[in-house]
């Protein structure tokens, strides 16, 4: 059979400070839809509430334990997806306090 002698895929080890930097700015506020005018500071209670209620839910859904259909209840798991939204919120909140709002 054939084989390739080139290197598949070439390895830095040694990456400088700088590629890990942002070189973008914010987004415009206007990416975030009907939520452009909200400020940044309502978005950050939004996303403060939302992980507090994720959190519980999640804690509350005893995940360590044996799960059936008679431990698991739907509420915990609804409220469990709060997580990812109030990391969203928390993204929505960076921009528009990267664009004065």
């Amino acid at each position: 059979a054939f084989v390739s002698k080139k290197p598949v895929m070439a390895v830095s080890a040694k990456r400088s400070a700088r590629s890990m930097t942002m070189k973008v700015a914010a987004p415009a506020s206007e990416v975030l839809g009907l939520g452009k005018s909200i400020p940044s500071g309502l978005y950050l209670i939004m996303s403060v509430l939302a992980f507090g209620l994720g959190g519980f839910s999640v804690a509350q859904s005893n995940l360590f334990n044996t799960l059936s259909a008679d431990s698991v209840n739907p509420q915990f798991v609804v409220g469990s997806l709060m997580l990812p939204i109030s990391w969203g919120l928390h993204v929505a909140s960076w921009i528009q306090k990267q664009n004065g709002k």
